[in-house]
C-alpha cells in the first residue's frame, strides 16, 4: 500500500475513534465523566501570564471528592470581553495611570479594592482570575436566603446542622431560630450549620445551588460556579475576586446584611455557644471598618472580604489564594489605605452588575420572561427554570460540551479527505498528461529514424 493511502486509512481509524468514544461505541472503552486540567498558560494583552484564566489552580488534595479516574467539571467559558472593562482583563498588577506601586505586604493571587457607592475598580490584581473561593462563597448564599426568605420565619436546628463542623455559629438540635438569627450566624460566624440550615429553608442543597448560581449570573459574576453553600470545596467550585467584590457590593446594600456585618455582638437565644460574637479583626483594629472576613481551606488558602467607609466613601476589599506572611486582614488594610488615598475619580474599570446579554442559540429554550432567569426576589428559581445553569453547574452531554468540537473535527476530516482526492486527482492528470507527452515524443523519434533526410532539413550536398 502506498505510503499516502496508509497514512489516510490510519487517519481514518484515529479519527473513528475520537468520534466514536464519546458515545461508547469503541471496543472496551467506556463512557468516562469529563473532566478537564488545569488550563494552559495564556496571556493578556501586556503579555503578563494568566495561569487561572479559565479555572482554579489544581487542588493539591483530595478533599473535592473525586472518584479515582473522575475530574472535576469543565470550567466555564471565559466571556470575550472581561466583565468590567477592558483592563479588568490583565492578569498583573491593574494601576491607575501615574498611581504608586500597590502595598508590597499583599500576598493573594488576586484581589481588587472598589468604591462601593460608585462601582468604580480602584486598582486590582489579576481581577478576574478564577480561584476557590473558601467561606467569602457565604456571602453569595446569604444574599439569596435575604432575597427569598422571610427574616421572621421560623427554621429548627436539626443533628445534620449541628454535623457540619468547622466554624459554626452554634445551631442545636431541635431549637428554633428566625432565619435573621440564622443569616446573622452566616455572616458574623462563618457558620458552616448555618449555611445548611438555611440551604434546607430554601429548597435544599441543589435548589439552593441552583438558585445561588441564578443569582451569581444576574449580578455579572460569570466566574462563579457553586457548588457547595458553605463555600467548602467540591468539584467545580469557583469565583474571582472581582464577583466577590460584586456580591460584597450587593450584600452591604442590605440593612440586615450589614447590621450582621458591623455588629461586633448579637444575642441568640439557645445557641449551643452562647451570644453571636464577630470575631473580625478589621472591624476591632481598622477606622471605620464595616466588617471583614478571613478564610481558610487546605485548597483555596486564604481568602478575606471586608469593608470600611471614611469620608463618605465606602471602599471594599477582597483577597483570594493569599499567605497570612502578615495577618491577611492587615494586607487588606493595606489596600483600603490604598484606595482611600487614590483620587475618587480614578478607576481601573466598573462594578458591572447589568445582567448578561443573552445568546440567541444558546437561549432558545428559556423562558421568555426575565423573572424566570433568577429575577424574581419572591420565586425561588430551580434547574427547570435555568436551562443555562446545566454549564454552571457542571452537566455535560454528547450534544452539549462535546458536539461543538465533534462538529469541528468531522468538518476537519471532510476537508482534509476532499484536498487529499483532489491531490490525487491532479496528479493522476499529470502522470496521464506526461506519459501522452512521452508517446508523442518516441513516436516522432520513430518517425525520424525513418526518414532520410530528417525533417526540415537540407539534404547534403554532392561532391
Amino acid at each position: 500500500m502506498p505510503a499516502r493511502r496508509r497514512f489516510a486509512a490510519a487517519l481514518s481509524i484515529g479519527v473513528g475513534a475520537a468520534l466514536l468514544a464519546p458515545l461508547g461505541l469503541v471496543t472496551g472503552t467506556a463512557v468516562a465523566s469529563p473532566s478537564w486540567q488545569p488550563a494552559a498558560l495564556t496571556q493578556d494583552q501586556n503579555g503578563t501570564e494568566c495561569p487561572v484564566r479559565e479555572s482554579p489552580p489544581a487542588a493539591p488534595s483530595d478533599t473535592e471528592g473525586l472518584a479515582p479516574g473522575e475530574g472535576p467539571p469543565p470550567p466555564l467559558a471565559v466571556p470575550d470581553e472581561p466583565v468590567g472593562g477592558e483592563r479588568l482583563g490583565e492578569c498583573g498588577e491593574v494601576l491607575p495611570e501615574g498611581a504608586p506601586p500597590a502595598p508590597a505586604d499583599v500576598t493573594a493571587a488576586s484581589w481588587v479594592v472598589a468604591d462601593l457607592g460608585s462601582g468604580e475598580v480602584l486598582a486590582a490584581r489579576d481581577p478576574h482570575g478564577r480561584h476557590r473561593p473558601a467561606a467569602t462563597m457565604k456571602i453569595l448564599t446569604a444574599l439569596v436566603a435575604l432575597r427569598d426568605l422571610g427574616m421572621e420565619d421560623i427554621v429548627v436546628g436539626t443533628p445534620e446542622d449541628v454535623a457540619q463542623g468547622g466554624a459554626a455559629m452554634g445551631i442545636a438540635a431541635n431549637t428554633e431560630y428566625t432565619t435573621r438569627q440564622v443569616v446573622n450566624g452566616l455572616v458574623m460566624a462563618s457558620g458552616n450549620d448555618a449555611a445548611n440550615a438555611l440551604a434546607r429553608q430554601l429548597g435544599g442543597i441543589p435548589a439552593t445551588l441552583d438558585r445561588m448560581n441564578a443569582v451569581a449570573e444576574e449580578l455579572g459574576a460569570l466566574d462563579t460556579r457553586a457548588t457547595t453553600p458553605s463555600g467548602l470545596e467540591a468539584p467545580g467550585i469557583s469565583t474571582s475576586a472581582y464577583d466577590v467584590t460584586l456580591f460584597l457590593r450587593e450584600a452591604l446594600g442590605n440593612e440586615d446584611y450589614l447590621s450582621a456585618f458591623s455588629s461586633p455582638e448579637l444575642p441568640l437565644p439557645g445557641g449551643a455557644l452562647g451570644p453571636l460574637v464577630n470575631d473580625s479583626d478589621l472591624l476591632a483594629n481598622y477606622p471605620g471598618a464595616l466588617g471583614g472576613r478571613d478564610s481558610f481551606t487546605d485548597d483555596a488558602r486564604y481568602t478575606f472580604a471586608g469593608a470600611a467607609e471614611r469620608d463618605g466613601r465606602r471602599l471594599g476589599v477582597v483577597l483570594l489564594r493569599g499567605e497570612p506572611v502578615t495577618p491577611l486582614w492587615q494586607q487588606a488594610a493595606s489596600l483600603l489605605d490604598y484606595g482611600f488615598a487614590l483620587p475618587a475619580e480614578s478607576g481601573v474599570g466598573t462594578l458591572d452588575t447589568s445582567p448578561p446579554e443573552a445568546d440567541d442559540a444558546a437561549e432558545a429554550g428559556e423562558s421568555g420572561d426575565a423573572s424566570a432567569a433568577g429575577g424574581d426576589a419572591d420565586e425561588p428559581v430551580t434547574a427547570q427554570d435555568q436551562p443555562r445553569l446545566a454549564d454552571r453547574a457542571g452537566d455535560t452531554s454528547m450534544f452539549g460540551s462535546f458536539g461543538l468540537p465533534l462538529t469541528i473535527l468531522a468538518g476537519v476530516v471532510v476537508l482534509f479527505f476532499t484536498v487529499l482526492t483532489l491531490r490525487d486527482r491532479a496528479a493522476r492528470r499529470k502522470a496521464a498528461a506526461r506519459r501522452a507527452a512521452k508517446q508523442r515524443e518516441e513516436a516522432a523519434k520513430a518517425t525520424e529514424d525513418w526518414l532520410w533526410p530528417p525533417p526540415n532539413q537540407n539534404p547534403p550536398q554532392q561532391g
